[in-house]
């Protein structure tokens, strides 16, 4: 399973808006990193086996030339006390190297799930019942809306400005600038496949995408106007898009995050379209440094940062 912020895309797309850049010398391991201070280093990482990461750890430290901290924001795969076991191990190995860890309070309210959805035997009959019910009901409006697909980049100025609306209503702040998708966009070009829903103002009322990587698509955005909300639109354009990449010869769907504890309504929406869950990491905050830093210390600069990794 892979991210559509994992792509090599999506890492120039951020590097060319933001302070980030790529990284690219880490034994071909392509990642976002910043230099925050001369001697601390952000870098953002995919989910990870603590295998992979302690290679990772010991090539950032040798390439630092043993002088610098970096601040590493992951998933690990593996249980947790398989890490707590590990991360010890790695301590004793190394008496110039301090690592220390912590589950990221930054991801807190982010995703911890998603959902796969197996296009070639996905249909109606997965649905559970409250999917139906609101399927049902958003086609009774759809007299309403013009549904067309729409190229992502030509119409990112209606698509921002619902994103920003939607997340008021929702009360949460958008993680994205409007310079890193228009860019993002701009180069996936084809990669974003979007369904929109138009209203009698040919203005978009309701929207949603997804990103194809390696034969899956992967959910990107969506949102919709408060205002029709009540017609239950998001439904059909959920249904729409993914029936079209089941038609399109995709292998799977992979509806994105989800958490089911910090939120369960969105928790609700995609585990009802019929998937299968699975579990994408639990999130750490992994500091090490080439000297010993007490824990209080370590994880105020920890915490400070996570707040930059947007």
């Amino acid at each position: 399973m892979k991210h559509y912020s994992e792509t090599i895309q999506w890492q120039l797309a951020k590097a060319a808006s933001s302070r980030w850049k790529v990284d690219t010398d880490a034994n071909s391991h392509q990642h976002l990193y910043w230099q925050v201070l001369p001697i601390v280093t952000l870098r953002r990482l995919e989910s990870l086996s603590l295998e992979k990461l302690h290679k990772l750890i010991e090539i950032f430290h040798t390439k630092d030339g043993s002088k610098k901290i970096n601040i590493i924001f992951s998933r690990i795969t593996n249980e947790t006390n398989e890490i707590n076991d590990s991360m010890r191990r790695l301590n004793s190995q190394h008496v110039n190297l301090n690592i220390s860890y912590k589950h990221s309070l930054f991801h807190k309210s982010s995703a911890s799930h998603t959902f796969i959805i197996n296009l070639k035997e996905w249909g109606s009959e997965k649905l559970d019942n409250n999917w139906k019910r609101n399927l049902a009901k958003s086609r009774k409006y759809e007299s309403e809306y013009r549904f067309r697909e729409i190229d992502f980049h030509t119409y990112i100025d209606q698509i921002y400005r619902l994103l920003i609306a939607s997340s008021k209503y929702k009360d949460y702040i958008f993680p994205y600038s409007k310079e890193l998708l228009s860019i993002f966009s701009k180069v996936t070009g084809a990669g974003i496949q979007t369904i929109a829903a138009f209203n009698s103002s040919n203005e978009i009322s309701s929207f949603r995408s997804y990103c194809v990587i390696n034969n899956t698509a992967v959910d990107f955005l969506a949102a919709t106007e408060y205002q029709d909300l009540k017609t239950s639109i998001s439904y059909n354009i959920c249904y729409k898009l993914i029936t079209q990449a089941s038609q399109s010869g995709l292998f799977s769907y992979d509806l994105g995050g989800v958490d089911p504890l910090f939120n369960k309504g969105v928790y609700t929406y995609k585990k009802g379209l019929g998937g299968v869950e699975f579990s994408l990491g639990k999130p750490f905050i992994i500091l090490s440094s080439p000297r010993y830093l007490p824990k209080p210390i370590g994880d105020h600069i920890a915490n400070l940062c996570a707040f930059l990794i947007r």
